[in-house]
């Protein structure tokens, strides 16, 4: 029969599952100890609990990750063309103080670096001048940065993961991507469907 034993913590569960039935076993096939393996069921019980529960655990994680990571990866594809737009409006010059203010010393690729948390705070101060500026291209782009922001603040707060913000709300789950930029833009004829 096997001993009991302490387990280091990174000893997965079907280990201890496994270890915990050849203890179980013996004790069944006994007449005297019969009544002791019914001690181990709630252990073995136990131990497969918490794996389906560590299990579930880490599919969320797993999942508000990869909603944080397609949300960045929505902005990183959106900011070159809002730029360009804005760009577009003031006449190409990039000495433009709206450009300026949107850009500062960086580069698109410097803005568009940082996974989320940075990234989404520097176009989040963006989302009430762009909606405020008088091209409606422009302010199209607003909106829909506003829009992005919300579905960020969304994926971002599992309770099983950090959020960019450090806000804590209900974890929601969506089958399609949670940002809503088109993958062109706006104004064109794709835009209006």
């Amino acid at each position: 029969m096997k001993a009991l034993t302490r387990y280091a913590p990174d000893v997965s569960y079907a280990t201890m599952a496994e270890d915990t039935t050849h203890i179980i076993v013996p004790l069944e096939v006994h007449e005297l100890t019969k009544s002791f393996a019914a001690d181990f069921y709630g252990v073995l019980d136990d131990i497969h609990a918490t794996a389906k529960e560590e299990e579930a655990l880490s599919f969320a994680v797993f999942r508000a990750e990869s909603f944080v990571l397609s949300i960045d990866r929505g902005i990183d594809l959106f900011v070159p063309p809002l730029l360009n737009a804005v760009l577009a409006s003031v006449g190409n010059n990039k000495e433009h103080p709206f450009y300026v203010f949107l850009v500062g010393d960086q580069t698109i690729g410097e803005i568009c670096d940082p996974v989320l948390g940075v990234e989404l705070e520097t176009v989040r101060a963006w989302i009430a001048p762009l909606q405020a500026f008088s091209d409606p291209i422009v302010q199209t782009y607003g909106n829909r940065l506003a829009s992005c922001a919300l579905a960020a603040d969304d994926a971002g707060s599992s309770p099983t993961s950090p959020s960019p913000r450090g806000s804590r709300r209900s974890w929601t789950t969506s089958a399609s991507p949670p940002w809503p930029f088109p993958s062109h833009a706006p104004g064109t004829t794709e835009d209006a469907a």
